[in-house]
């Protein structure tokens, strides 16, 4: 009996060892990293400028993914992070963009302003209650009892807030104004290790000393060609005055700042700690600064990688030294587009023209008096889209599906409109490829009934908001990485639906994925 149990412990033992060494387990941090504008050609276009420990460790450890791809049409950083976190597409989660008219107020909406609920460090109300879908987050939650710790950081608090879905212990993003990390009453109490940050280190406490100029020697940043610059840049915030704020959240030096809080929030949060996994988002900046053209800031683009590189490096060996790179799962992803340029000089005889949309939208109300009577029979418009005013509609007994398609062939003889999409035609022709795409960045609650198509190198503009953006319809390849968790090294060419990606992640953690995510999980070697 002895020599049995003596037997049996023995098996039990190495069979024990044996898991120790294969561990199927969940990781007991995963941190997601959502850039947003990161470009995989300009990874690959700057990687002699990279360290060992940043990108580089990623391409040669990490699970490398290329040929990725956004579900819907136009994306936004706010349409992108919803997209990335719910692993659906607006048609579902409802974030079509960062504003849209409102139909109830008369107004334009924010995604995430919410006025049941305070600023902290901040004037904005804000919530992520406008989602429609749950989050990754929201089902870590769900699946741990409410034990898993998740916080949310980014720049903007559109990124912020949407990532960290309805269950986030905190949500936290940099105020335009006053330079503080701020957050919102939704989440509860602000954590004292936030309020410390900012009473002692706080953006406003020293940008006004601080300045951008490149990390390497300008003669380095050679990728990118324009005749618009000379080389070295000097930008000093305090010159931008009340602007300051918002500039540096375009900078090359954001990310830095992000993970200055990301660092204290690890080290006082709590995460990683135990068997219950948690979650931290980071969003960082790969976009051009100032929202300014390329070509007008080929050095600045270069130094900003060169400088989120630095970062990446920074918050994978912080993690590591934490949890152990076992015990972590990474993954890094991007929103998918790049702001509008500037126009194209003259000189080059690119075709271009401008494209005013309240202009049309006024004409295209007078088009309708002149047929059926006076009355308002647009409600508003916003971005390329225009909303009718159903109430007239029914005051007249107009046929809505008429009024549509009457609206699409007066604005379809317009300058500068290649393309008039009904919501009735998106919802009917869904087997075409380009209505797809389309489609699935409407949404029957808050999208206009008309979206326009502007011309390539055309600029749609609004008078009221002095917006202006010029068309481009330049492919921007999405990447995404995973690292750590035991993963193996691999690269996966097949390409990829950035709506995949929380299924997958969800998997890992073995917990359900989001209720409105339909996309399957990507195999990852271990």
């Amino acid at each position: 009996m002895k020599i049995f149990l003596k037997s049996f412990l023995s098996v039990l033992f190495v069979a024990g060892e044996i898991s120790a060494q294969n561990p199927e387990s969940v990781p007991k941090l995963v941190v997601g990293i959502t850039i947003d504008q990161l470009r995989y050609d300009y990874i690959e276009m700057f990687k002699p400028l990279f360290g060992e420990k940043g990108f580089a460790r990623l391409f040669r450890e990490g699970i490398v993914c290329r040929n990725g791809e956004y579900g819907f049409s136009n994306p936004d950083k706010a349409s992108a992070t919803a997209a990335i976190y719910t692993g659906a597409t607006p048609y579902v989660n409802g974030i079509v963009g960062r504003k849209w008219f409102d139909r109830d107020s008369d107004k334009l909406a924010g995604c995430i302003d919410d006025d049941k609920y305070a600023g902290i460090y901040t004037m904005r109300g804000a919530s992520p209650e406008k989602l429609m879908t749950t989050t990754l987050a929201d089902e870590l939650k769900i699946a741990t009892g409410g034990k898993s710790i998740i916080y949310s950081i980014a720049a903007d608090a559109e990124m912020a807030v949407l990532a960290g879905g309805r269950n986030a212990n905190g949500s936290f993003w940099i105020n335009d104004n006053n330079g503080k990390w701020s957050s919102s009453t939704y989440y509860g109490e602000f954590p004292g290790w936030a309020a410390r940050y900012n009473d002692e280190n706080g953006l406003d406490l020293k940008l006004d000393t601080m300045a951008w100029k490149a990390l390497k020697n300008v003669s380095l940043y050679k990728y990118l060609t324009s005749e618009w610059e000379d080389g070295a840049f000097d930008w000093n915030f305090k010159n931008f005055k009340k602007l300051k704020y918002s500039k540096f959240k375009t900078s090359g030096l954001v990310n830095e700042e992000i993970n200055n809080l990301a660092e204290i929030c690890l080290n006082n949060s709590g995460m990683g700690t135990d068997n219950i996994p948690d979650l931290l988002m980071l969003a960082y900046n790969a976009g051009n600064f100032d929202d300014r053209s390329t070509i007008q800031c080929i050095y600045e683009i270069q130094d900003t990688y060169v400088r989120l590189d630095k970062e990446l490096a920074r918050i994978m060996s912080l993690v590591e030294k934490k949890v152990g790179s076992g015990n972590v799962l990474f993954f890094v992803t991007s929103t998918g587009y790049v702001n509008s340029e500037m126009k194209d000089l003259s000189k080059y005889n690119i075709p271009s023209g401008e494209f005013y949309l309240n202009r049309c939208s006024a004409l295209l109300n007078m088009f309708f008096m002149a047929k059926y009577g006076d009355g308002n029979y647009i409600e508003g418009f916003y971005g390329d889209e225009i909303y009718i005013n159903r109430k007239t509609l029914e005051e007249k007994k107009l046929d809505y599906e008429k009024i549509l398609n009457e609206a699409s062939e007066f604005l379809i003889t317009f300058d500068g409109i290649a393309d008039v999409f009904t919501s009735k035609r998106l919802l009917l022709d869904i087997n075409i490829p380009e209505l797809y795409f389309k489609r699935n960045a409407f949404n029957r609650e808050r999208s206009g009934d008309i979206m326009i198509e502007i011309l390539p190198g055309w600029s749609s503009r609004d008078e009221n908001s002095y917006v202006n953006n010029v068309k481009r319809l330049e492919f921007v390849e999405t990447p995404l990485f995973f690292w750590g968790n035991g993963l193996k090294a691999d690269k996966q060419e097949a390409g990829f639906r950035v709506e995949q990606i929380i299924p997958t992640v969800s998997k890992i953690l073995r917990i359900r994925s989001p209720n409105a995510a339909a996309g399957h999980p990507l195999l990852l070697k271990k």
